[in-house]
């Protein structure tokens, strides 16, 4: 694996992990 693909996946995961936190946040908001 060369250095841009591990760039890339590294920012792929980063913004998965920012939706799943982004939805997470909706959800925990959607109950109150």
């Amino acid at each position: 694996m060369n250095f841009v693909d591990f760039k890339i996946l590294k920012t792929t995961n980063y913004f998965e992990h920012l939706k799943s936190k982004h939805k997470d946040d909706c959800e925990d908001r959607l109950e109150f």
